[in-house]
């Protein structure tokens, strides 16, 4: 700011322009250190002016940010609670079935939201759909003894996931989001928390619908649309009556069959790289959220 007020005398200057140096009295050699003088002090004046506004900036932030600070947090800033917060509910006892919510399983890397193609639309057609049932049952009357998944979504995210396994050496599965799943086994009436790294935990929870993957479209027909999503995910072997093994644990093909006039999946067939992963599964959309089972009460540890 020195430089600013050593530059108050010569400022005065400026107003003389170049032509009135010119035609002035003075020699020309005069008139040359005049006209460097002049432009001297030009350009020491506008460096002042950029300092000057620069300086006030800086002020004006600095007020800004003690104001805030005083004020504390807002409820729209980060790290508060509102009324409009996607944050998960506190955990309660009937959630976890008495333990703390972690460990969450082994779900698959993080990576973007695929929506290619079909899968695009798809998603958007679910946006308003309280929940999903995936059932291998051809008829209605088969429903009830054939396995099946049940789906509770929020617009196009499962933020809950129940399996059902009516067969003599099934099961019940449920999770919820940020819990880890739980399995109650055929003929028993108490839960007991899977191990992070089971190859039977719904790791698609939380996750879109349709699930995430790399996504192919394939040939279509007049009344169908066809893709094929390849996901990261072992759980989609249950409902065939192959057992858990590394291959079966690699990876999951979904073939989904499309609706092209609603948008909406009719079908998705699963497949491994073990052949005989194969189960077919009928989508249907549920009028009203499902209600998922509380894991309790747990199994006492052995």
């Amino acid at each position: 700011m020195r430089l600013c007020r050593d530059a108050g005398p010569v400022a005065g200057h400026i107003g003389v322009t170049p032509l009135e140096l010119l035609m002035s009295n003075s020699p020309a050699s005069n008139t040359q250190s005049a006209l460097r003088r002049w432009r001297a002090n030009l350009i020491l004046a506008a460096v002042c002016v950029v300092a000057v506004a620069l300086a006030v900036s800086a002020c004006s932030d600095s007020s800004t940010g003690s104001s805030n600070t005083a004020r504390g947090p807002t409820h729209g800033s980060t790290g508060s609670v509102t009324a409009g917060s996607t944050r998960s509910a506190p955990a309660t006892t009937d959630d976890t079935n008495g333990y703390p919510p972690g460990p969450p399983a082994r779900r698959p890397p993080r990576h973007m939201r695929y929506a290619l193609g079909p899968v695009r639309v798809v998603r958007r057609a679910y946006q308003s759909a309280p929940g999903l049932e995936l059932t291998t049952a051809t008829t209605p009357s088969a429903i009830a003894t054939s396995p099946r998944f049940v789906l509770l979504l929020r617009h196009d995210t499962v933020i809950g996931e129940e399996f059902v396994d009516p067969r003599p050496r099934g099961g019940t599965l449920v999770t919820r989001h940020g819990f880890p799943t739980y399995i109650r086994a055929a003929n028993q009436s108490c839960w007991q928390r899977l191990a992070s790294s089971d190859p039977r935990n719904l790791v698609n929870v939380p996750g879109p619908f349709p699930e995430n993957g790399k996504v192919r479209p394939l040939p279509s027909t007049r009344h169908t649309s066809h893709a094929v999503i390849e996901a990261r995910s072992a759980f989609w072997f249950l409902p065939s009556q192959v057992k858990a093994s590394p291959i079966v644990n690699n990876k999951s093909f979904l073939f989904l069959t499309i609706n092209p006039d609603t948008h909406e999946i009719e079908s998705i067939t699963v497949k491994k790289p073990d052949p005989a992963v194969h189960a077919r599964l009928l989508v249907k959309t549920l009028p009203v959220g499902p209600k998922l089972p509380t894991p309790t009460p747990s199994c006492t540890p052995a």
